[in-house]
């Protein structure tokens, strides 16, 4: 225990020092020139609400925009290239959508629960051939809205972390998540008491479905999601990726390396497109979907009024709606995605640059603010 204990000070110290070179190296950019055009759907209001958050990321930089309203879906994407931010028609690229992926695993878990082949109180030993660390018991449903009390990683992934920090999971194997469950695993608070993010207990749903299944991830979401959506350019590998995968850029622009995410791969794994996405918000509003609207029902809510559901970060909008949302984050890409079920309005922001640029957080705020925008009845 005590090696761990220094492993992760060692992580903590590594992390911070990578975390200020990359703030650093992304402080340097002037803010691009604004040559966006007006398309239809997109208004001066929408656009000058996408240059005011895309203005200070390096050349090279790309955004893809999705906007439904109205019945309808309208696209927009952005190229900053010669320190100007122009149009350009982007809704097929693929980028890796990060955290994101997680709504995903969720929405395999309720579909599995829909189709009465598991229940979301069950403790996840059900399903495995060995015991959890110390006993430990875990409901499904725990997992899925971050109350487990799971740590936010497996400790037995730092080393990954600190020696191949452009791609810190690729070495992650399901081998490796058994030995932590079997071995290490220890709670951070006693479930239920509170809802800490966690990538470790998004990655055990998706683990402990594979082995309910007897099938992998990428064809759990082709069966379940990507085929009932006509998802068609989305995946859980880049290199299953022909055509159209953006590059991904680290925070001073230049060229990072996709994440292979091993046994992760449940908590941020999948690539997609603002078009595919679209679909899946769209699909959201069907009232009839017990899957998606099972994903949606709130199953955690603290003392400040923040809620979860199945995968899905509840947030009440300033129109005083529930808004169901959640943002992605790797090494070369920034992603977020919302929806309100009550207007049917839902937005898709996708970028190429890493979770680690200064201003990452714009992604969010683009995000929210155009839904803002359309709920104001801005011209669309």
């Amino acid at each position: 225990m005590q090696i761990i204990k220094i492993m992760k000070n060692v992580f903590k110290i590594f992390t911070l020092s990578i975390v200020i070179a990359l703030f650093l190296a992304s402080c340097n950019v002037t803010p691009a020139i604004n040559n966006l055009i007006k398309s239809d759907g997109f208004n001066s209001s929408l656009l000058d609400e996408i240059y005011n958050n895309c203005q200070l990321f390096p050349n090279n930089t790309e955004f893809s925009i999705a906007v439904i309203a109205n019945d309808s879906t309208k696209y927009y994407g952005v190229l900053r290239a010669n320190d100007t931010l122009r149009h350009q028609s982007n809704e097929k690229s693929v980028f890796e959508i990060g955290s994101i992926s997680k709504v995903f695993t969720s929405t395999l878990l309720a579909q599995q629960v829909i189709e009465n082949e598991i229940k979301l109180t069950d403790n996840i030993n059900e399903y495995l051939d060995y015991k959890l660390n110390n006993g430990i018991n875990i409901s499904l449903r725990s997992l899925s809205n971050h109350t487990s009390g799971m740590p936010h990683m497996p400790s037995n992934a730092i080393l990954g972390t600190i020696f191949n920090p452009s791609n810190p999971y690729k070495s992650y194997s399901e081998e490796k998540l058994e030995e932590y469950l079997r071995e290490e695993l220890q709670m951070d608070y006693p479930a239920g008491e509170k809802s800490q993010y966690s990538n470790l207990g998004a990655a055990t749903i998706a683990y402990v479905l594979s082995k309910h299944t007897n099938t992998d991830y990428q064809t759990m979401l082709d069966k379940d999601i990507f085929s009932s959506y006509q998802m068609m350019n989305s995946c859980a590998s880049f290199e299953s990726i022909n055509r159209h995968l953006v590059k991904g850029l680290n925070p001073d622009g230049r060229h990072a390396s996709n994440w292979d995410l091993g046994a992760m791969v449940g908590a941020g794994g999948i690539l997609s497109t603002s078009k595919d996405l679209a679909k899946f918000l769209q699909a959201q509003f069907d009232t009839t979907n017990r899957a998606l609207h099972l994903t949606q029902q709130v199953t955690h809510e603290d003392s400040s009024g923040v809620k979860v559901g199945l995968g899905w970060l509840i947030s009440r909008g300033n129109n005083g709606n529930d808004w169901f949302w959640h943002n992605g984050g790797t090494g070369g890409y920034t992603s977020c995605m919302l929806f309100d079920p009550t207007n049917e309005i839902g937005i898709v922001v996708l970028s190429n640059i890493s979770c680690f640029h200064s201003n990452s957080k714009n992604i969010d705020h683009l995000c929210f603010n155009l839904a803002e925008l359309i709920l104001n009845n801005e011209e669309f």
